[in-house]
């Protein structure tokens, strides 16, 4: 069974995810993640985590506040998250 890993971190989230329709496939699709020792994180917990490390991005902490605090599960800075995330999210930069 694939899972993501952030599901007990963030769980308002992944349930929210279940409940639209819209945004279950992202849910439901899977990538390996460096920042968690290549475990699988859902495709839309990806996306999110490159928005709120983007330096360029600076309202994203605003618009999810949920992942705010994902620095402190992970024990890196923003900056050290965007040095991992950065190449990825220029592929999928919304």
């Amino acid at each position: 069974m694939m899972n993501c890993v952030l599901t007990k971190n963030l769980p308002q989230v992944h349930k929210d995810l279940k409940d639209d329709s819209k945004k279950r496939g992202l849910a439901e699709s899977f990538v390996m993640c460096p920042l968690f020792n290549d475990r699988q994180i859902c495709v839309w917990c990806c996306l999110h985590i490159v928005e709120q490390a983007n330096p360029n991005k600076q309202f994203a902490a605003e618009l999810n506040p949920h992942y705010e605090k994902l620095t402190d599960q992970i024990g890196k800075h923003w900056e050290e998250v965007w040095g991992t995330c950065g190449p990825c999210g220029n592929n999928t930069d919304r």
